[in-house]
């Protein structure tokens, strides 16, 4: 009998790290041996992504790793639940969602874009799932969790985040969505994908004492057009002239969102949340103009 190269524990480092740096070659890279597969099979599943849209082999795909949700449901509820940390939900049948929801006990990034089919049955039921899976990072509209729009900031989904986007579907004007924002005890990262914050901008940073990165992600739309969609020319004004001189604030485009969570979801960094501390950071360091708050889509790019 050979003897192995590598102590089983190191080998399996290897072929774990080998995994979380090319996701894509998990297919190929279970094919090693019986033991490999063991390890890393789960990992197939790191990250889901469910959308009912037909999807293309490139890496812009929208479903991943499966293009038809239903295939999940062939997949044995440990395996899932083993390897799944990041789940995005875009488009998808009632019954996968919730065959998919059943095994997501263990996952810390979740992406909600639009109104779950979450089927028959009380919504408080649907929440009381999401308060018992370990959240760190939230996209969403909070509208779509609270439909009353009666926002339970207490509600245990918000125990443990430490990054919040809030999709422009949410009443970002209304001060007891400030004040909620307020009481969520490790926040540290805060995104909106509309301008309808930034007059209340200077009383969410004084209030969320933990907030460390503020950002208002576009699509590359002129700067002015913060004032001009936002039709409070008079009040912005002087809001947006505070803002720009805060640190902690960062207007950012990124075009190719869903490849950017994806890999934050899988690697924890490179995404836009870290490109807005690196960018932070030049800035209190003064390797940037103390003046400059914006990221444009090349720069972003080249960062990552």
């Amino acid at each position: 009998m050979t003897t192995p190269a590598f102590p089983r524990e190191l080998e399996h480092k290897i072929f774990e790290l080998a995994a979380y740096s090319y996701p894509r070659s998990i297919p190929n890279i279970i094919l090693v041996a019986h033991r490999v597969n063991i390890w890393i099979y789960p990992l197939l599943f790191r990250v889901i992504v469910l959308s009912s849209n037909v999807a293309c082999s490139g890496p812009d795909s929208q479903a991943y790793p499966y293009s038809n949700p239903k295939q999940y449901m062939s997949i044995p509820a440990h395996i899932l639940r083993a390897g799944l940390r990041g789940l995005c939900i875009r488009s998808s049948p009632c019954e996968a969602t919730q065959y998919i929801l059943s095994a997501a006990s263990h996952v810390q990034d979740l992406y909600i874009a639009s109104p779950l089919p979450i089927g028959p049955g009380p919504r408080s039921l649907f929440l009381s799932t999401l308060g018992k899976m370990p959240l760190k990072r939230l996209y969403c509209s909070l509208d779509h969790l609270f439909p009353t729009r009666n926002i339970d900031f207490m509600h245990p989904v918000f125990v443990h985040l430490t990054h919040l986007e809030i999709f422009s579907h949410t009443d970002t004007t209304n001060p007891a969505i400030h004040a909620g924002l307020a009481m969520i005890p490790n926040l540290t990262h805060l995104a909106f994908n509309d301008g309808g914050f930034i007059p209340f901008a200077g009383r969410l940073l004084e209030t969320c004492k933990s907030l460390r990165v503020l950002v208002l992600l576009n699509d590359g739309e002129p700067l002015d057009s913060e004032l001009d969609n936002n039709n409070t020319n008079s009040v912005l004004g002087a809001e947006l002239d505070e803002l720009r001189r805060d640190v902690r604030y960062v207007r950012m485009a990124c075009s190719k969102y869903l490849a950017d969570w994806r890999m934050g979801a899988m690697t924890g960094g490179g995404d836009y949340w870290e490109r807005a501390e690196v960018f932070i950071e030049k800035r209190r360091a003064g390797e940037v103009d103390a003046g400059q708050y914006w990221i444009a889509e090349d720069e972003s790019l080249n960062s990552a």
